[in-house]
């Protein structure tokens, strides 16, 4: 059970998400990789309750979803707003703010109509060493590098099994192929993604977040996940380079369930 402060920082972390399904990646960098000196103030106790306990995940349609926002927050319909789809975002959504927290949520859905996640954020991006000191160590967490012959990608994230949270850094750009960021990973490193999920083991968390991106990604991230070391400074071991978009699992990992 989140505590009242764990269950307020959750509302904080980014702008939209998911990545799932991408077949268009930018070659510069969108977001700022880390903050240097003193970051903006993670504001754990601005928010309120971890609302997303109200949504079932795997069963509740667009409808479900826009009676509970409105039971919720008292959002009109009209505000809730139905995003078009496009490279980044190939699956049906519904978005709505919560204003006076300035909140922007995302929810997305499987074809067949039923929740899948619902990302959310302020647009801010808080640290890694933030997103720690608020919500506690993680269960797991992964990190990986993309490397192409221009541009490169690192990928880390923290997985909170047991509060169904994923937070995550993605970045592009020509940086990390010339000078990618060495292990242990910095405590400013920015975390731009939230995403809840059904509250499932890990290997449920995993396949469903990743379960409409490129071939084999989730059997991928499922073989170089690792548990949570016990500190940022222990975040010691070198991530995995891989060709992008390939996903080739690691000789030590069976690939006999792919």
């Amino acid at each position: 059970m989140l505590s009242s402060t764990l269950k307020q920082t959750a509302l904080v972390v980014t702008s939209v998400v998911m990545l799932a399904g991408c077949s268009i990646m930018p070659s510069v960098p969108s977001r700022p990789v880390t903050t240097t000196g003193t970051p903006e103030p993670f504001p754990c106790a601005n928010f309120a309750d971890a609302h997303w306990k109200e949504f079932r995940f795997g069963e509740d349609t667009q409808d479900d979803v826009i009676a509970t926002v409105r039971r919720i927050w008292g959002i009109e319909r009209e505000d809730i707003r139905f995003p078009e789809r496009d490279n980044f975002h190939p699956f049906p959504r519904l978005s709505w703010e919560v204003a006076d927290v300035g909140v922007l949520y995302f929810a997305e859905f499987f074809e067949e109509g039923a929740l899948m996640e619902i990302d959310f954020g302020t647009g801010s991006f808080p640290t890694l060493l933030q997103v720690v000191d608020c919500f506690g160590a993680p269960e797991f967490y992964s990190a990986y590098w993309v490397q192409e012959a221009e541009t490169g990608e690192l990928n880390f994230a923290l997985w909170y099994v047991d509060q169904g949270l994923v937070f995550s850094h993605v970045s592009f750009s020509e940086h990390h192929r010339q000078r990618p960021l060495p292990p242990p990973f910095p405590q400013g490193l920015n975390m731009h993604f939230a995403t809840m999920l059904p509250l499932e083991d890990v290997a449920k968390m995993v396949t469903t977040h990743y379960e409409f991106d490129f071939p084999n990604k989730k059997y991928y991230v499922l073989c170089i996940i690792k548990p949570w070391p016990g500190s940022i400074e222990d975040l010691g071991a070198e991530p995995e380079r891989i060709g992008y978009g390939y996903y080739s699992l690691p000789s030590e990992c069976d690939d006999s369930t792919q």
